[in-house]
């Protein structure tokens, strides 16, 4: 069985993404495209919570997961 780990590293594989095999520090464009990121999905998980709506919540904290 792979770890997260390696499961993230085969998806990048899959679609080109490219892969650090040691800790870099991002650009300042791909860390500005994750904080959005991170920003949009955390306004998904408040409106799921203010909604009482399961789904959304639970599709946020997979998102913020993966």
């Amino acid at each position: 069985m792979s770890t997260n780990f390696e499961d993230v590293q085969a998806f990048r594989r899959k679609f080109g993404v490219p892969v650090s095999n040691q800790p870099i520090n991002l650009s300042t464009e791909l860390s500005d495209f994750r904080i959005g990121f991170l920003v949009e999905v955390l306004e998904e998980y408040i409106l799921g919570v203010e909604s009482n709506d399961l789904a959304n919540q639970f599709d946020a904290l997979r998102d913020i997961v993966y």
